[in-house]
């Protein structure tokens, strides 16, 4: 990794198993452990309901479900490392669906591999298509997708909300370094706002960066911000849209983070329009239905400048190769 920069675009898998098959929550944290360690992170702390158990990770985020299985992380993180050892403990006849999805990163060229190997290693796993959604000279996310005749629930949906550029006053929010009580107190306010009724477990890390798990029976939320001033990054993901309105969910999120840029991916079986607040332009729109009947959409918004704005002095630290942690 570079000294003093943090990637933080996400890497991400969802698998849903058979009825019948093995309950992925009988696994126990042991398992889970080794697992997270594949992907070069650790856990810090869990959750858990009747419905899930949520992993707060060293990099980003793991829930596991009976027969339902998120993982995310960030970094320099082998996400497929992690699939790879799951996949020797489940029979892919028993996986319906199958998503692993890749956000591009600032820094490409500090991760130990890209979506195209991956997707090569998927492929002896687990035969799939791979895509991408968005445009290769701009903000992209790609998917590869596994799955065989899953219907999957009428109103199952997941958001995400991709977000770049925050400003300065809702960075300091999330950097340890500004960790007086007014500080504090407003991110609660803030975070608690947005979820309530959501049982939170959330950490703050050293010297800045922020992570978040929630979760509401078989709903989860999860947050992640990267603060840093050379390539702030947020990320808010979530399935609990039980209210319907996502256009007011998003706006919500949006109104928190406050971001120059965003990209929007949503999986639903409606391809249901989502409506945004003003201020932002559209740069690209793709959707697509994959096999297994969810509908793909991928959207990318940024705030258009009519201004000359000088370049961002990169500091020489941030060119300096460490192998350190976060």
């Amino acid at each position: 990794m570079y000294r003093h920069f943090f990637e933080g675009a996400e890497k991400k898998v969802e698998l849903v198993l058979s009825d019948g098959g093995p309950s992925l929550r009988s696994f126990g944290r042991d398992y889970w452990q080794r697992v997270v360690e594949a992907a070069n992170a650790q856990i810090l702390s869990c959750i858990s309901n009747s419905d899930c158990e949520a992993y707060l990770l060293s990099e980003s985020s793991l829930f596991v479900f009976d027969r339902k299985l998120l993982m995310i992380t960030c970094g320099a993180t082998r996400l497929i490392d992690a699939i790879d050892l799951m996949l020797q403990s489940i029979p892919p006849e028993q996986i319906e669906f199958f998503v692993f999805e890749r956000k591009n990163e600032v820094l490409p060229h500090a991760q130990s591999s890209g979506f195209y190997e991956d997707a090569v290693a998927l492929g002896r796993l687990l035969p799939g298509e791979a895509y991408r959604f968005g445009h290769e000279d701009e903000h992209h996310v790609y998917l590869y997708h596994h799955g065989r005749d899953f219907a999957g629930v009428s109103d199952d949906v997941t958001l995400e909300l991709l977000m770049y550029g925050l400003p300065a006053s809702v960075a300091e929010l999330f950097d340890q370094r500004n960790g007086t009580e007014a500080v504090t107190a407003r991110r609660a306010e803030k975070l608690h706002g947005l979820l309530p009724k959501v049982e939170i477990d959330e950490h703050l890390f050293d010297p800045s960066g922020y992570s978040l798990n929630g979760l509401r029976g078989q709903q989860y939320t999860t947050i992640h911000v990267t603060p840093q001033e050379h390539g702030s990054y947020a990320s808010f993901e979530t399935n609990d849209l039980s209210g319907g309105d996502r256009s007011s969910l998003v706006r919500s999120v949006l109104d928190l983070f406050q971001p120059r840029a965003f990209d929007l991916v949503l999986f639903d079986h409606s391809a249901q329009p989502v409506s945004l607040a003003d201020g932002y332009v559209q740069r690209a729109h793709v959707l697509s239905q994959l096999a297994s009947g969810y509908h793909v959409r991928f959207t990318s918004f940024s705030k258009p400048s009519n201004t000359v704005e000088k370049p961002f002095r990169l500091p020489s630290t941030a060119m300096v190769e460490e192998t350190e942690e976060r």
